[in-house]
């Protein structure tokens, strides 16, 4: 289980800056979490794809025997250019 201590979303960078506290000390379990979190994001105008430089940085943080992740996801913006033709 995880709590979602803060998050905000700069729309001019795409950049999603979060942290986390995880209930568990297990590696594959704060993957798992941190998927699960990401997963469920969703911007209007932005697209996660790596491929075209969207990055995601993670920071773990142990104090007093809790788990603290940093996660900054940045994303890609979509843009569109629509040019009308008229005969």
């Amino acid at each position: 289980m995880y709590d979602v201590l803060n998050e905000s979303f700069d729309k001019y960078t795409g950049c999603l800056t979060s942290t986390l506290h995880v209930w568990s000390n297990n590696n594959d379990i704060v993957i798992k979490y941190i998927a699960e979190y990401l997963d469920d994001k969703s911007f209007i105008g932005y697209v996660y794809n790596p491929t075209l430089g969207s990055t995601i940085n993670i920071l773990c943080r142990v104090i007093d025997n809790n788990i603290y992740i940093n996660v900054v996801a940045c994303y890609v913006r979509i843009t569109r250019n629509i040019n009308k033709i008229t005969n």
